[in-house]
């Protein structure tokens, strides 16, 4: 029977599902399901108080009573201070963080929390100076935790949280919370191995300090015991104490062959948070007790003079005498050592059979033959270990060592190094770096061997030529040997080379005064022979680099070419004004030589030559003049203007024979207007003004195409025509057409029905007008309020009249997106990258739409040929991937998506292209979206470097030092287990891989291409700035699976998709079949796919995508199982089916039949539609009219931004009904808000031109543009 006890343990409130006391406000909710849920209306202070649900004993099974744990309702006033959470008793252990909770709703004083009733904090702060406490929490959310950091002993006692009074709230306090801090579980007497016979009695003890867990006893993994009961079936086993709680010995009665295995004693973890322990794991074994035998013997063994050394020799069943003999004279019998040397004992515990030869301090003298017998005694014959050999060597030493030498360049040196009774390997080191082992030379130098006169005794080291990079200090290193030998070292020798040459400036270039534009990239030349100090580059006197490294911290700046050659060039990239000034080189003093300074470089930055002015379409009728104009900024090259692509002036002069041409200058040296007197029909044409690359390395610039046509005013011709136009319901369409020379009656149609003459609309459309300013041929047509009705194909016409023939515009289309069109904007086309392509590389193109009903249909298009890609469709977005591997063949190549739906007369596109790939022979490209790179401390990073057709060697430099060369990465300079060389280096990748990211891997990054080839330059890529922020966790409803058919026939192709979302970085995703790894194709960053055939052998098989992130201490799973359905197999054909068929191709005569009559009855009727015309419908009109504007649509205070609409998302309550919870009443005046967030409405117009041209040439078009410059 279950009952609800209300405040202070009460008495009951109900019984069962009746409510007990005399109060109407309380229910039983849902006691037919077995639920016993508590309502309580209309919530007063009264009823605040300890809440617990009681169920009682039933005495007929004997069933015990329960009860459930407190649940506190606190009711708290809007207009004071009161508390939502309180302290709580709690239990840790010593070392570990722990928190006391204490809530505040509408805090008005001081939250002051106290220890064994001593004030220890006053709001956020630790009052009694005590660094391990701090005060955490959501203040603003009157979260006010006492947080201890570092749990010690002395943190006991009791807490307790308070508010002091302000306003108009009382003082309230939490109730006392007791926090107790222990000790961790540790043990005192752990388990050790033992040897016993059959039948024995055994203990294996075990003893636990400040035990918090449950102990178990366990036998090769199999629990035995809980604390001081035997759970496993063997009534042998018993716990024996003599400190209850502390010691749970293992004894074991009878002891048989199955008892032998190994035994741990195991200590589960706590509820306080104590960590489970495990004892040591011990071998119990167990012997037949019938005759004598070995159970371990002695084994060959190798050592050095004045170690000490033990041959093994244990027996089970002993029976007879043990002797240990040396070259077969006995040296012992028993314990007893009877060779009278005091060096050589017996070891071990006799009663177990243990009698090992323990030799102390050993000499060479005790190497030897050594057996181990036991004499026969009883039922036991005489038995005898195998022989092995003791072998005893003198520790090697040093008998000759290197001494330090001063030499010059160009000589020979020997360092000698001599070692007696060498056991390990011999290695000589430079400056800490191993050079040799043993004879081997590890280094690349044929300059350096190993000469000895000794071998095995003389490792010599020589070095002929010797250059000032041998100078250094050299040591000789023998390693710790097997037999125990300990390592050697010499003392260090250093080695001075002196050169003779000191350094000298390289070749001076003959220009120093150099003259660039901005965006363009210089390279100050510089180089010394022979150099001994830092080549050091300044700017107007200030220090910019070190030899290699940039002081400045500008990216743009680098070192190239041939260091080693002596060439330290400064190369500056996308040049600015603020670059220029006086460059200067000059290298320190450095040994024997002194300080040298090159000459100056003086560099002055100018502005790139661009237009500011540029000719555009224009139209005139003959005879008139016309001027093009044409205005340069920073002009450095020769201007041209072209007719058709032929040159007609150079700068200010015309080069062509016709008088009627001029270049009109009103501003000299930027203006450069092209004047044409007296136009006739040959001027018709396309001009461009063109500006030549100049000296200084500015580029080549040229204007747009400016159409000049040339009208004949004797016939009517169009200077506007429509263009395609895509709206919204509710916009207004606007149709453009202008006629020159009107003779004719200017006609618009739709759907190749006339609707309009001259400037009267002939349909009943109210919302069709014919607007502009017809005088000057403006013929425009507007429609206001369009409908999807409105959507078509729209052309403008006009008759033949007097000279004139008719003209036609050409059909245009007329698209009204209706409410289950795709959103605006859409489809969207991405690519994997924006930088230009490489060879070899992988390139991803998406194109999306989102919204729609039904959805959009998406479709590749790549020269006019449709391209399969991968769909990923979701309920709002619908995705098509294209994967392509970069070749030659797609340069200049154009991508178009298309997307089809049925709210479209026309399909919208987006493209890419046309695609840039370099394909140049040799050069070093450094992939990367951004010049600054930022990643997340824990994610992976990949820095992208391809050097195409590489010859030499490429590096990477991580702020100036090098940390690689080609795929191997210098020692000492990165974290081998994080830092790798990835890429396909066939095809010239060579990408710095760096895993588990951290803040010590920040800095700048670039790769460098060093050459061994003449001719080839240095050449290094741009600076990569890496930064490192603290990671963002994805969205926690995610990864999320999905499959491509929830049917699957054997044979099918079926796509597995898997989406993750948010995150910084994103999670990695990684798909799994049946715990195997299979290899996704990532459509972006977020979505990776697997393609599956379908077949008996993957049915029931299990998908696992894993999603893991730095921020997960667990990875998160999503699962697809896949069930596979047999394909149907044909079983011949039976009469049924045959009836069937002629049944249904009768039936498909008749329904085709029925489908003839209603298409011509539509015919007809569309036909009398159109001739009676129509009238709109007036309920639609005052429809849309009473919509509510945009403004009335924004409930909520606030600005909206940009074009957006305010959409209100409820807050979902989750109720939890498994046990009573603490709950919180929110007294009257505290409402809850709705969050409110804008959608953005987007907009996108498709301006494509009519192109079909008139009949006759004599009257070409006019656009609006020409027309305007005509008025």
């Amino acid at each position: 029977m279950a009952y609800c006890r209300g405040k202070k343990m009460a008495p009951p409130l109900s019984n069962d599902a009746t409510i007990v006391a005399a109060d109407s406000r309380l229910t039983i909710l849902n006691p037919s399901v077995g639920e016993y849920n508590l309502q309580i209306d209309d919530v007063s202070v009264n009823d605040v108080g300890s809440y617990v649900c009681f169920v009682s004993e039933d005495t007929a099974i004997g069933d015990s009573s329960i009860q459930s744990n407190p649940a506190n309702l606190i009711m708290q006033d809007a207009a004071v201070q009161n508390m939502t959470s309180v302290p709580e008793d709690t239990e840790t252990i010593t070392g570990l963080e722990v928190s006391l909770e204490c809530s505040v709703f509408h805090k008005e004083g001081n939250v002051i929390w106290s220890k064994d009733g001593v004030d220890i904090s006053n709001d956020v702060f630790i009052t009694n100076g005590d660094s391990q406490l701090s005060i955490v929490g959501d203040q603003s959310a009157g979260e006010y935790y006492l947080r201890i950091s570092s749990a010690a002993l002395s943190d006991t006692g009791v807490y307790q949280c308070r508010v002091t009074p302000a306003d108009n709230s009382e003082e309230i306090i939490s109730p006392q919370a007791i926090l107790t801090v222990e000790e961790p579980q540790s043990f005192i007497v752990e388990p050790v191995e033992e040897v016993a016979v059959e039948g024995d009695v055994i203990v294996l003890t075990c003893s636990v300090e400040n035990k918090h867990g449950t102990l178990h006893w366990k036998k090769d993994g199999a629990i035995l015991t809980e604390d001081m009961q035997i759970t496993a079936n063997d009534p042998s086993l018993s716990v024996v104490t003599s400190q209850p709680g502390r010691e749970y010995n293992l004894q074991i009665n009878a002891l048989s062959m199955e008892h032998m295995g190994e035994y741990l004693c195991h200590v589960t973890s706590a509820a306080n948070g104590d960590v489970a322990i495990d004892s040591d794991s011990v071998k119990l074994t167990v012997y037949d007790a019938a005759v004598q035998d070995f159970t371990t013997v002695p084994v060959d063994t190798n050592i050095v003079a004045g170690k000490s050394v033990m041959l093994d020799c244990v027996v089970s069943n002993k029976e007879g005498d043990v002797i240990w003999s040396k070259d077969g004279v006995d040296i012992t019998k028993d314990g007893t050592v009877i060779n009278g040397d005091a060096r050589y004992s017996i070891a071990g515990d006799a009663t177990n059979g243990h009698y090992n030869l323990q030799i102390d301090d050993a000499e060479v003298t005790d190497t030897g033959e050594f057996q181990c017998r036991a004499t026969a005694a009883d039922n036991s014959d005489e038995i005898s270990t195998p022989k092995i050999d003791l072998v005893v060597d003198d520790p090697q030493t040093f008998i000759e060592k290197p001494d330090d030498a001063t030499i010059t360049e160009g000589e020979t040196v020997i360092f000698n190094c001599s070692v007696s009774n060498k056991h390990g390997t011999l290695h000589w080191k430079k400056d800490r770096n191993t050079i040799s082992t043993d004879m081997t030379i590890d280094v690349n130098d044929p300059n350096i061997a190993i000469v000895s006169d000794n071998p095995g005794v003389t490792y010599n080291l020589k070095m002929k030529n010797v250059i000032p990079d041998d100078a250094g200090v050299y040591v000789c290193y023998v390693t710790e040997a097997t037999n125990g030998d300990s390592s050697i070292e010499s003392q260090a020798a250093t080695l001075t080379v002196f050169d003779l040459a000191i350094q000298q400036l390289g070749t001076t270039p003959s220009d120093l005064d150099l003259e660039v534009v901005e965006g363009s990239t210089v390279v100050l030349q510089f180089s010394v022979q022979h150099k001994e100090g830092f080549v050091i580059w300044s700017k107007d006197g200030a220090d910019i680099s070190n030899d290699v490294t940039i002081l400045n911290g500008d990216p743009r700046l680098s070192m190239v070419g041939d260091h080693t050659s002596g060439e330290y060039n400064l190369q500056i990239t996308d040049l600015s004004a603020e670059d220029s000034g006086s460059y200067q080189a000059r290298v320190t003093s450095a040994d024997n030589s002194p300080e040298i300074h090159a000459e100056a470089y003086t560099l002055s930055v100018e502005a790139s030559q661009s237009f500011t002015t540029e000719p555009s379409d224009i139209g005139e009728v003959e005879g008139e003049t016309i001027t093009l104009p044409c205005s340069v900024s920073n002009k450095h090259g020769s201007l041209s203007w072209k007719k058709d692509g032929v040159v007609i002036s150079n700068d200010g002069v015309i080069s062509v024979s016709d008088p009627r041409l001029s270049i009109v200058s009103p501003a000299l040296g930027s203006d450069y207007n092209l004047r044409i007197d007296n136009i006739n029909l040959g001027d018709d044409g396309e001009y461009t003004c063109y500006v030549s690359e100049a000296d200084n390395g500015d580029a080549a610039i040229e204007s747009g195409i400016a159409k000049l046509t040339v009208y004949d005013s004797e016939v009517q011709n169009f200077t506007t025509v429509p263009s395609d136009v895509i709206l919204e319901v509710g916009e207004t369409v606007l149709l453009t057409c202008t006629v020159y020379h009107k003779e004719g009656t200017l006609i618009w149609s739709r759907n190749g029905e006339d609707i309009s003459n001259d400037v009267t609309i002939t349909t009943d459309d109210n919302n069709y007008s014919i607007i502009g300013d017809h005088d000057s041929g403006e013929y425009n047509l507007q429609i206001t309020n369009a409908q999807p009705v409105d959507s078509g194909q729209y052309e403008c016409w006009v008759t033949e009249g007097d000279n004139s023939d008719q003209i036609r515009s050409g059909e245009v289309s007329v698209s009204i997106r209706g409410p289950d069109s795709p959103l605006r904007g859409y489809p969207k086309c991405t690519s994997s990258t924006e930088d230009k392509l490489i060879l070899g590389e992988t390139l991803i193109l998406v194109c999306e739409s989102i919204g729609g009903n039904p959805a959009a249909n998406l479709r590749w298009v790549q020269d006019g040929m449709i391209q399969e890609g991968i769909a990923m469709d979701t309920n709002t977005e619908v995705r098509l991937s294209l994967v392509l591997t970069v070749t030659e063949d797609l340069l200049g190549t154009e991508f178009i998506c298309q997307s089809n739906h049925p709210t479209f007369y026309i399909p919208e596109t987006c493209s890419i292209g046309p695609l840039d790939i370099d394909i140049s022979q040799t050069q070093v490209v450094l992939f990367s979206k951004d010049t600054d790179k930022t990643t997340k401390e824990g994610a992976n990073m990949v820095m992208e470097c391809t050097a195409l057709n590489k010859a030499g060697t490429l590096h990477w430099i991580k702020d100036g030092q090098m940390i690689s060369s080609d795929t191997v990465m210098e020692t000492g300079q990165y974290d081998a287990n994080r830092y790798s060389i990835r890429g396909d280096q066939s095809v010239g990748e060579y990408f710095l891989n760096i895993d588990d990211v951290r803040n010590s891997d920040a800095g700048t990054y670039y790769c460098l291409l060093s050459s061994n080839e003449d001719g080839m330059p240095m050449m290094s890529s741009k600076a990569i700035n890496f930064h490192i922020d603290d990671a963002i966790p994805p969205n926690i409803n995610f990864p999320q699976c999905t499959i491509s058919s929830d049917y699957v026939i054997d044979g099918d192709t079926v796509l597995l998709t898997c989406i993750t979302k948010g995150g910084d970085p994103p999670a990695t995703l990684q798909w799994d079949q049946d715990g195997q790894n299979r290899e996704g194709i990532y459509i972006d960053e977020s979505i990776v796919g697997l393609q599956i055939n379908a077949s008996a052998e993957v049915n029931g098989n299990t998908f696992t995508c894993t999603s893991s992130h730095s921020t997960f201490e667990n990875p998160r799973t999503c699962v697809i199982e896949l069930r596979v359905e047999s394909r149907p197999t044909d079983t011949g054909t039976s009469v049924g089916f045959w009836i069937t068929l002629i049944f249904l191709i009768i039936a498909l005569i008749v329904i085709l039949l029925i489908l003839f009559f209603c298409v011509y009855k539509r015919r007809e009727d569309e036909k009398e539609y159109n001739q009676q015309g129509y009238k709109r419908n007036n309920d639609i009109e005052s429809s849309l009219a009473s919509l509510p504007s945009r403004d009335e649509l924004y409930t909520h205070t606030g600005k909206p931004t940009g074009d957006g609409l305010y959409i209100n998302r409820p807050v979902i309550n989750t109720d939890f009904t498994d046990v009573p919870a603490d709950a919180m009443n929110v007294g009257a005046g505290v409402s809850q808000t709705v969050e409110n967030k804008p959608v953005q409405i987007r907009e996108k117009r498709k301006t494509d031109e009519a192109t079909k041209k008139p009949k006759k040439k004599k009257k070409p078009r006019r656009n609006q543009k020409e027309l305007n410059a005509m008025q």
